[in-house]
């Protein structure tokens, strides 16, 4: 059995979604969430501005690239090899 996501970890993966415009469906797809948690955390990373809303699509911003890129160091830190980014 897989062990589950942190909060992190599932923010750092619907960031490196979003690198490429992304409608809300395929967020859920690609990162494998259901709605309810989506929506929440798709809330939460408006309300900070790492990824934005333009129309019906999700973009990471750059603040959302330079927590990416906090989260991989991190994840090498810990880990000794680099988290597939």
């Amino acid at each position: 059995m897989k062990p589950r996501r942190s909060i992190y970890e599932t923010l750092w993966e619907i960031l490196r979604c979003c690198r490429e415009p992304k409608r809300f469906t395929q967020i859920i797809q690609e990162c494998n969430l259901n709605t309810i948690k989506a929506k929440k955390y798709l809330d939460l990373l408006l309300k900070k501005k790492l990824l934005e809303k333009k129309g019906s699509y999700f973009m990471t911003t750059s603040k959302g690239e330079e927590y990416i890129d906090l989260f991989n160091k991190l994840y090498e830190r810990i880990f000794d090899k680099p988290r597939n980014s």
